[in-house]
């Protein structure tokens, strides 16, 4: 616990901001985003309508090649999302891995405000479990269309 003191003092203002914006906009988000009144339009709802009225009508007829492709190609989308973001992961891991030239890479930035490398890599990896998270979501959303 003691090794993790140095790196509190050494968070700006704006590292403030920005975690206290992630720990509390995350949840605000996702109660919003569950929550929105089933009255309002949008445009996910309406296609969700068109794919089960296009879901009840390919069952009562012959398959055709029109259907199996626009399966495919939505099942591809997520595939191709979560493949993408295993790729990001990957890079942030290595990321990790090379801490100190990467530290030293990034901060040759002119945009850039100097910290220490425990804080670099202490952002490094909630930028990291934010991408893991976001991997077996996508993973969790594809076992589900396909099934």
């Amino acid at each position: 616990m003691n090794a993790a003191l140095p790196i509190i003092h050494e968070l700006s203002i704006y590292d403030y901001i920005g975690l206290g914006m992630l720990i509390l906009g995350w949840p605000i988000y996702d109660h919003f985003a569950d929550s929105r009144k089933l009255d309002i339009p949008d445009f996910t709802r309406a296609a969700v309508k068109f794919r089960h009225e296009w879901m009840h009508r390919a069952v009562r007829r012959d398959p055709r090649i029109a259907d199996t492709q626009i399966i495919a190609i939505l099942t591809r989308n997520v595939g191709f999302f979560a493949s993408t973001t295993v790729l990001i992961l990957a890079g942030m891991v290595t990321l990790l891995g090379a801490g100190e030239r990467a530290h030293s890479v990034t901060y040759s930035l002119p945009f850039v405000t100097q910290t220490s490398l425990a804080l670099w890599q202490a952002k490094m990896l909630i930028v990291t479990a934010l991408f893991a998270y976001a991997f077996f979501t996508l993973t969790w959303s594809l076992r589900q269309w396909n099934y």
